[in-house]
């Protein structure tokens, strides 16, 4: 009988702990946590999600247009130069899990629309180096880059992965921040569309 209540009691208290742990909103944070470790460690995909469903800006062709970019060994390119009309912008660091778990589906995507939609692969390592290192062991075949100053707000960030795609037609900006799989056939479907 003793036996019985004990697991009653326990059963109850972990219920009691579900409830408030739900109420207070840290189920959730729970369970994004040990599922963005799961997908750090390549155990589970990242979520598709439509670049179509990012958050939408509208700017002016000179927010965008005077925009340089610099490579690792210091070349200078203005965004305005790329001749894609689509230009798909990722912030990403060697030493940022997501940012890795990121990386396949964007080297996907990259190799379906390389000829069609312009990649700036924006770095946040330390060194050169390391990001170097860390592209050419995985075999990818992006150049390490970075914004030259002055940069307008809308294209700065705090953290780490964010995904921008420009439509320089258009002069629309989809912005997403946090880690997502880019290789899929609606993303694939709605750049081509954008660059046409």
């Amino acid at each position: 009988m003793k036996r019985i209540l004990k697991w009653r009691f326990l059963i109850l208290l972990a219920a009691l702990a579900l409830a408030v742990l739900y109420a207070s909103g840290w189920m959730e944070r729970i369970y994004k946590g040990v599922k963005m470790r799961l997908v750090v460690r390549e155990i589970v995909a990242p979520d598709a999600m439509p670049i179509a469903e990012f958050e939408q800006l509208h700017l002016d062709r000179e927010t965008w247009e005077g925009l340089r970019i610099t490579d690792g060994d210091g070349n200078i390119t203005q965004l305005s130069d790329l001749e894609a009309p689509v230009v798909f912008i990722n912030y990403w660091a060697s030493w940022c899990g997501p940012c890795v778990a990121e990386m396949p589906g964007i080297h996907g995507l990259y190799e379906d629309l390389k000829d069609e939609v312009g990649f700036v692969m924006i770095n946040s390592d330390r060194t050169v180096e390391k990001a170097r290192q860390y592209l050419d062991r995985e075999g990818y075949p992006f150049s390490v880059q970075y914004w030259e100053e002055p940069v307008p707000e809308v294209f700065k960030t705090r953290s780490i992965p964010m995904t921008l795609v420009l439509d320089r037609r258009t002069g629309t900006l989809y912005r997403h921040w946090g880690i997502v799989n880019f290789d899929t056939a609606a993303n694939r479907d709605f750049l081509r569309r954008l660059s046409r």
